[in-house]
């Protein structure tokens, strides 16, 4: 692993776990659930 792919992972890392900490603080989980739906519904 190169020193940008350590950079990429965790920062994506850092938006997966941020994102996550924000769904539970506003209860927004039925939004990500019908979004989920929807997107494999299309594909």
């Amino acid at each position: 692993m190169t020193l940008g792919d350590g950079i990429f992972y965790s920062t994506i890392l850092l938006v997966v776990t941020f994102t996550t900490y924000q769904l539970s603080v506003h209860e927004k989980w039925k939004t990500i659930g019908k979004g989920g739906c929807i997107f494999i519904a299309v594909i």
